[in-house]
């Protein structure tokens, strides 16, 4: 029987003056996809307390949460080898020995910046964190989660949905500018 592993996760989705914040993924199997601020939990820690941890961590900013946008889940049987990216990106190995089934819980909130300077995250999950305008934030290699989060917002405010669909070459050549571009150019 397969380890099973729930992973509350709290993320927080950040508009400003038609900008959204978004942050690059480093590790290998995700290096060069952007995701929305925020990530696992800690043992006993409070989702709002976490989400802002993560967003803290990740962007330099500390944030107000002030509505709950969706909330999102997603299963799936992890391993190294066979696991969807998605899966793999959000599971800790040291967890459990592979394969194992996780369930991924996670809440989105709403937030505003309320201090600190963008900065990027050293030594962890992302290596830049980026304003990106709204209508162009489709052009990025957007995680499962950031593509439904930014369609769930669009459905919230009335904005029209410009669906993503590339080849694995266009998703590819997207990734590869992502990573070639320099995190000192990103305000």
């Amino acid at each position: 029987m397969l380890s099973r592993i729930i992973r509350p996760a709290a993320y927080a989705w950040i508009v400003s003056d038609d900008r959204v914040l978004l942050c690059r993924l480093c590790e290998p199997h995700n290096k060069g996809l952007w995701t929305i601020p925020g990530g696992g939990l800690e043992f006993g820690e409070n989702l709002e307390e976490g989400c802002r941890r993560e967003v803290r961590e990740e962007t330099g900013f500390g944030v107000r949460l002030y509505d709950l946008l969706c909330v999102d889940s997603i299963c799936d049987e992890v391993n190294p080898i066979s696991a969807s990216l998605e899966a793999k990106r959000l599971f800790d190995y040291s967890m459990a020995p592979a394969p194992a089934q996780m369930y991924s819980l996670r809440i989105i909130y709403l937030a505003s910046v309320t201090d600190g300077t963008l900065t990027n995250e050293r030594d962890g999950s992302t290596d830049c964190a980026e304003w990106v305008q709204l209508s162009e934030a489709t052009q990025y290699p957007l995680v499962d989660l950031a593509a439904k989060v930014l369609r769930v917002w669009k459905q919230r405010t009335g904005l029209p949905d410009i669906e993503q669909e590339d080849s694995d070459a266009d998703c590819t050549a997207r990734i590869q500018r992502s990573l070639d571009s320099t995190s000192g150019s990103h305000t």
